[in-house]
């Protein structure tokens, strides 16, 4: 872990890449943290400005100031913990994984989900937003989206999908993915889950592979695209 005193201050700027990382046994996710003795310190501040980059590796992902878990646990009001939308959120956890409540709103940087293998899963913490020129991309794992932990374009906004690998399992109803920018689908897997009362139905837009799973799902209205060797 990297240990902060009284007053220090921690930023990634435009361009740099921070991976947290992991202990000596490629397990355990290392943080900033506190230094606690003799005496507990206060005072620091962390930040990751528009245009940095951030590889998350805690289970908790990242959590909003005041709480005291997941990779950065420092800085007790919002002030002392800048996370800007226009950065990248890189989650790469060797355990099922969440965004934690720290991952900001009206995202215009990017969310990349590269989890250790493709068994393991990750969810929003909430439900989170992305603005227009916004992308989740997925590379490896599940992305498990519901009507309470989910991602989404941001009002009058129209945000970007890209998947080169991963699953998106998606159990929310109406049209989804809840993306109605850019779709650049190279492999993975969209799979509609939803077996709600209300119907989910299926975006019409160009996909590789997709996966009906849930009993109450539907076409939107428009063509559904398979790509070259698509399923």
């Amino acid at each position: 872990d990297l240990y902060l005193g009284t007053n220090s201050s921690f930023e990634v700027k435009n361009g740099a890449i921070f991976n947290f990382g992991f202990a000596a046994d490629n397990t355990t996710a290392l943080n900033i943290i506190r230094v606690s003795s003799p005496t507990l310190r206060s005072g620091q501040t962390f930040s990751a400005i528009s245009g940095s980059t951030l590889k998350l590796t805690s289970p908790l992902g990242i959590t909003s100031s005041g709480t005291y878990t997941g990779n950065v646990q420092i800085g007790a009001a919002a002030t002392n913990r800048t996370l800007d939308a226009g950065a990248t959120y890189h989650y790469i956890g060797k355990a099922n994984q969440v965004s934690g409540n720290g991952l900001p709103n009206a995202i215009t940087g990017k969310v990349i989900v590269e989890m250790d293998t493709d068994a393991l899963t990750f969810n929003a913490s909430t439900n989170k937003t992305l603005n227009t020129g916004g992308t989740l991309e997925i590379r490896k794992g599940i992305v498990v989206d519901d009507s309470t932990n989910s991602f989404g374009d941001a009002a009058s906004n129209t945000a970007n999908l890209t998947m080169s690998g991963g699953r998106y399992k998606i159990s929310k109803t109406g049209t989804q993915p809840a993306f109605s920018g850019t779709y650049n689908l190279t492999a993975g897997v969209v799979e509609y889950a939803n077996s709600q009362t209300t119907a989910e139905t299926v975006r019409t837009k160009s996909y590789q592979n997709i996966e009906i799973t849930g009993n109450n799902v539907g076409n939107s209205g428009g063509n559904i695209t398979l790509n070259d060797n698509g399923t």
